[in-house]
């Protein structure tokens, strides 16, 4: 069993990973959401079926946006508690390996479905 000061940092060490990726995963979606608004001003015309998707994929991606500001929102949070290192009872070190999990969980399936979303829109982008 890792010991508690070895568990804040590499907390820590999560901590700083997450900020990269979800600063990648928001880059990206800048990058998908200016493509989107490129297609739409484009002359060519689409199908209300396409209409539909293509404004699906902007919710989407809206949608994302407001994912990556409450994780990074809660990731600082977090950083906070850790920097703080307020540890002197176990119960705070439960409370934060407990949240540490839970938040684990949500950046694997964030990253999961952003990288559906981009493959999905890249692939409806990709047809004839």
């Amino acid at each position: 069993m890792a010991s508690g000061k070895f568990k804040i940092d590499q907390y820590q060490h999560e901590i700083d990973g997450w900020r990269r990726t979800l600063g990648f995963m928001k880059e990206e979606n800048i990058i998908l959401k200016n493509h989107l608004a490129n297609v739409l001003t484009t002359s060519q015309v689409y199908s209300n079926s396409e209409m539909d998707l293509l404004e699906n994929f902007q919710t989407q991606f809206l949608s994302q946006d407001h994912r990556i500001y409450r994780l990074l929102t809660i990731i600082s949070d977090e950083q906070k508690l850790v920097s703080r290192e307020i540890f002197e009872d176990g119960q705070v070190l439960n409370s934060l390996i407990s949240k540490q999990r839970q938040l684990r969980k949500e950046m694997e399936e964030a990253e999961d479905e952003f990288q559906k979303l981009k493959a999905d829109f890249n692939a409806f982008m990709s047809e004839d």
